[in-house]
C-alpha cells in the first residue's frame, strides 16, 4: 500500500488472554480475548470460526465466587492505530484525497 501516513496513535497493550485466580476455590481460569485485528483468526486456514460475543473480563466464576486478574500472567500484544491518506497525485481530478 502507497501512501502518506498523517495519523499514527501511541503503542498501547491489548490484552490477548487473561488468567483469574478465585480466593474461594483455589482454582485459576484463563479466558482469551479475540476482535478483527487478531490475524490468526482471520487466517483463511484457521480452524473454526473467530470466537464472538463477550469480551468482557469476568469478574466471578460460575458459582458466582469474585476472580482477581493476575496481570503479570496475562498476554498482552502492542496495538496501534494509523491512518494512510492516498498520495494526492493519484486521486480523481477535483476530489479530495481518501483516508484509511
Amino acid at each position: 500500500m502507497r501512501g502518506i501516513v498523517t495519523r499514527m496513535d501511541l503503542v498501547k497493550p491489548k490484552i490477548q488472554t487473561s488468567v483469574h485466580y478465585c480466593e474461594t476455590t483455589k482454582k485459576g481460569s484463563v479466558k482469551h480475548y479475540s476482535d478483527h485485528t487478531n490475524l490468526a483468526d482471520n487466517a483463511e486456514d484457521a480452524l473454526g470460526k473467530p470466537s464472538e460475543g463477550n469480551n468482557t473480563m469476568p469478574t466471578t466464576d460460575a458459582n458466582g465466587n469474585a476472580l482477581s486478574c493476575e496481570y503479570g500472567y496475562c498476554l498482552y500484544k502492542d496495538s496501534q492505530n494509523v491512518t494512510i491518506q492516498e498520495m494526492p497525485e493519484n486521486a480523481p481530478p477535483g476530489q479530495l484525497p481518501r483516508s484509511v
